[in-house]
């Protein structure tokens, strides 16, 4: 799902980087305007939901739908398989604003209650067997509540009604009654939805027919894969309808699109642009998991999109946000995220494959502008962690610096950090998982599969980076002797949920028409690196890529690092005094000399083995060490 300011963000990525620079201060907006667009009241009860006691495994829904008026009426028949043996009880998610006619089982009326966290509970004739198939229907009706980003909404465009669903995180059972809860997918649904002639009706799957009776107008959507309750959706208006086609793995696709007949024009100009989008993800993992059915596109009244399976709800056509619901249909709707903690395995992956589109289509200028957005809006607070630490909070959940914009660019650090051939196969790995494709998953599922592809132990790397909060800073001084160039580092941290972020890091030297790129493992507070470079470095350049999450770092040069230094110093960083030692007694410093990260003198010292620094604020410093003719720089931290 994405915001329509998100989309303000990025841009049709085939404008120059000064046509759209400004929309920098659009950025902030990300967060602001989906906690706007979300209800800020906490969905505890939603949250909770039915218990899962049964697999619901079919589903045959028959609604009624007038887009002039916000009413539902009609029934849901289920098939399902109990979980346990003796079940005398079945729940299903449904809102208390709807009403129950009837449930109707082997011909029987059934008696049900409801609860305070708007769960139906169904009592059963008598005690159902481990695993045995069984059927009941559901009659209802009633006005449905809107809550979350809308769940089902009324009103109109071009002075023409509209009714449309949209039920992430909580509010599928605000419309029918279901199971909600990211445990149990339905695996083959068939939807009628009766309208007003003159309507169209928009939904998942196929499209089976579209009969006329009388004055009404009845479309049948048929799904043969399965789909979470949050992804089904229909939408009724008096839509135009045209196909494009895209050339794929499995064969053609068919890509309908829905569209207000006075956008159709525009429409029709910008949805081709989803033919090289799917084509390009559909080469980097599995193929378009839905080809046995479609993709699509439904206008509807909502600034931004909903990747609702096989047919994405969207507000307009701009380029980026068709690329990110498309890349939902991979992550989000094949896999889904098995906890709304999980919500970065949906929403950072459709983000960061919305800017694989600007690394494979545009320029390495773009690609990088596009990272560089992500890092000031994530570095815009020092804290936060992409998964997500308060679920009954739909802000928390679609926060725009956290689990989009952060989780994309921690997906785009694992890809650097276990390169681009582990990375793909991993991510392969991950969506053909028999146990988690068509199914759901959770960040371990995800951490398990890259570490297999990669061979590396990734434990670290999802500590700090998924559910550690915050980013650090580096302060980096470095100085050539001939052709040994000395690079030290040092980190600090924006939040102490973190202590140390171990990275490799990306450097490169220029200099002399050259220059080099380096990978330094980065694993401790003044770690130094020397390294051979047979010709004159004049600039180091720190992260040059936008490969790691970070900000407001230091690089400074010094013109002369002089001999490898005999001295060493702790604790660093240190919060009080600095000690010194020295390898031999013949070499001691005769002065000592602290500079700040400018080149300014602050303190002296004559020769001690022990510095105070009381007084000194907090910051990144260099100390200069003479002895004899030579001199020798240590930078350090005071914390």
């Amino acid at each position: 799902m994405k915001n329509l300011v998100t989309l303000l963000l990025i841009m049709i990525y085939s404008c120059a980087i000064a046509q759209y620079r400004p929309q920098q201060n659009t950025q902030q907006l990300i967060i602001q305007s989906e906690q706007k667009a979300a209800q800020v009241r906490h969905h505890k009860q939603a949250a909770q939901g039915a218990s899962d006691t049964y697999d619901l495994y079919y589903a045959i829904a028959n609604w009624e739908i007038d887009p002039a008026i916000k009413y539902i009426q009609g029934s849901v028949h289920f098939r399902f398989k109990p979980h346990q043996g003796n079940l005398s009880q079945l729940e299903f998610d449904m809102h208390d604003s709807l009403v129950v006619d009837s449930i109707i089982y082997h011909n029987v009326s059934l008696t049900y209650s409801r609860t305070q966290n708007h769960v139906l509970e169904v009592q059963l004739p008598a005690p159902l067997a481990l695993n045995s198939n069984d059927s009941l229907t559901i009659y209802y009706q009633g006005k449905p509540v809107s809550n979350g980003f809308g769940s089902f909404e009324q009103n109109s465009h071009d002075n023409t009604p509209i009714i449309w669903t949209l039920s992430e995180p909580y509010g599928a059972m605000e419309w029918w009654p279901t199971k909600q809860s990211l445990n149990d997918k339905i695996d083959s649904l068939d939807v009628f939805v009766t309208a007003p002639v003159g309507n169209k009706v928009a939904g998942n799957g196929k499209l089976v027919s579209e009969i006329t009776t009388g004055g009404s107008v009845t479309a049948h959507w048929k799904s043969r894969n399965p789909i979470a309750a949050y992804l089904v959706a229909f939408a009724v208006t008096n839509y135009s309808s045209y196909s494009d086609y895209a050339n794929l793995r499995n064969g053609q696709l068919e890509i309908l699109n829905y569209v207000y007949p006075e956008n159709l024009t525009q429409a029709q100009t910008e949805t081709p642009a989803t033919i090289e989008i799917l084509e390009l993800f559909d080469s980097l993992t599995i193929p378009y998991p839905f080809s046995n059915e479609k993709y699509g596109h439904a206008q509807f009244g909502w600034g931004g999109g909903m990747e609702h399976q096989t047919m994405s709800f969207m507000g307009g056509f701009p380029y980026s946000l068709i690329a990110h619901e498309a890349a939902h249909q991979w992550f989000g709707d094949h896999v889904t995220c098995g906890s709304w903690h999980d919500i970065w395995l949906n929403e950072g992956f459709a983000t960061y494959f919305e800017g694989l589109t600007v690394e494979r289509y545009q320029s390495i200028g773009l690609w990088n502008y596009w990272k560089s957005l992500k890092i000031q809006h994530i570095i815009s607070a020092p804290d936060g962690s992409v998964y997500v630490d308060d679920t009954t909070s739909i802000p928390r959940i679609f926060s725009g610096r956290l689990s989009y914009n952060k989780a994309a660019m921690v997906i785009n650090m694992l890809r650097y950090q276990i390169g681009d051939s582990a990375f793909f196969a991993g991510l392969t790995n991950y969506l053909s998982d028999p146990n988690l494709a068509s199914g759901y998953a959770k960040t371990a599922d995800l951490k398990q599969h890259l570490e297999a592809s990669s061979g590396q132990n990734l434990s670290t790397f999802f500590t700090q980076w998924v559910y550690g909060q915050g980013y650090p800073t580096y302060q980096i001084s470095w100085g050539q002797n001939g052709s040994n160039v000395t690079i030290t580092i040092n980190q600090t941290q924006s939040h102490p949920s973190v202590s140390f972020y171990e990275m490799p890091l990306p450097i490169r030297l220029e200099g002399a028409g050259m220059d080099t790129v380096l990978r330094l493992n980065h694993v401790s507070n003044g770690q130094s690196f020397n390294v051979t470079v047979p010709w004159h470095v004049s600039k180091l350049v720190f992260n040059h890529n936008l490969e790691l999450i970070c900000g407001n770092n230091q690089v400074v040069g010094l013109s002369e690092y002089g001999a490898i230094s005999p001295f060493s110093i702790y604790p660093n960083p240190t919060s009080d005094d600095l000690q010194l030692s020295f390898a031999s007694e013949d070499v001691k410093p005769s002065q000592l000399e602290v500079y700040d990260m400018n080149g300014q003198l602050i303190k002296t010292f004559s020769f001690t083995s022990k510095l105070s620094l009381q007084e000194l604020p907090p910051g990144s410093y260099i100390l200069k060490i003479y002895a004899g003719d030579e001199y020798y720089h240590h930078p350090f931290i005071k914390e």
